[in-house]
Formats: C-alpha cells, sequence, structure tokens
C-alpha cells in the first residue's frame, strides 16, 4: 500500500498527476506486486523502498542540498534498502550518481557543488 501512494506521490511531484493516479492504479492491480507484497520476504519492501528512494532523491535535487530533512529521507531509505535485500547495492548505487548528477547541476559556485557531494558521499 506504500508503494502505491508514493508512487502517486512521486509521479505528481515530477509533474505527472494523472500518470501517478494511473501507476498506481496499475501497481495496485499487478499480480506481481500482489504476490510480493505480501510475502513474508524482502521482496515485500523492495518496491516502496525504490519508490522511496526516487522520491527521495527527487526532494533533494528540488532543494539543491540545503534543506536537512530529504538528506535524512534518503539515509534512512538507503539503510533500509541495503539493510532489507543487500542485492539492492547496484540500485542504491545507481541511485546515488543520479543524485550526484542533479546536485551538481543544481550547484551554480563550485564550491557548492563538493560541499553537496561530500554529504552525498
Amino acid at each position: 500500500m506504500a508503494a502505491v501512494i508514493l508512487l502517486a506521490c512521486l509521479l505528481r511531484a515530477w509533474g505527472k498527476p494523472a500518470a501517478g493516479v494511473a501507476a498506481a492504479f496499475v501497481l495496485a492491480l499487478h499480480p506481481w506486486h500482489i504476490r510480493y507484497g505480501v510475502d513474508a520476504r524482502a521482496y515485500a519492501l523492495v518496491v516502496p523502498l525504490c519508490v522511496s528512494g526516487m522520491f527521495a532523491v527527487t526532494r533533494l535535487a528540488e532543494s539543491g542540498g540545503r534543506k536537512w530533512w530529504p538528506w535524512a529521507w534518503w539515509a534512512a531509505t538507503e539503510f533500509l534498502w541495503l539493510w532489507t535485500f543487500p542485492n539492492a547495492l547496484f540500485d542504491v548505487t545507481a541511485l546515488n550518481i543520479l543524485a550526484g548528477v542533479l546536485l551538481w547541476k543544481s550547484q551554480a559556485v563550485s564550491r557548492d557543488r563538493w560541499t553537496v557531494l561530500l554529504r552525498l558521499l
């Protein structure tokens, strides 16, 4: 249920609210998501943590790395994701690279770029 709500909110933040509702509806009815959602394994947390990670990185890029709560959100998501599903190392690495690129582009001053990248590290 958390993945469905987070997916709708994520696509709304990306400027596509109708797509968010449609994607959340499809995710709610998708057979694989239903099966993994009731499993008592780490698979149940992969989808909501992945969407939460993308949402946290989006908020981090929007704030330019200046607010503390997107950093805390991303750190908590990253920790839980890797703790519950260690094979997600590649996914987390990809999102960290994406966050680095977005934060690098959002900063105008070179000193600020290095500051946010070191925070990300």
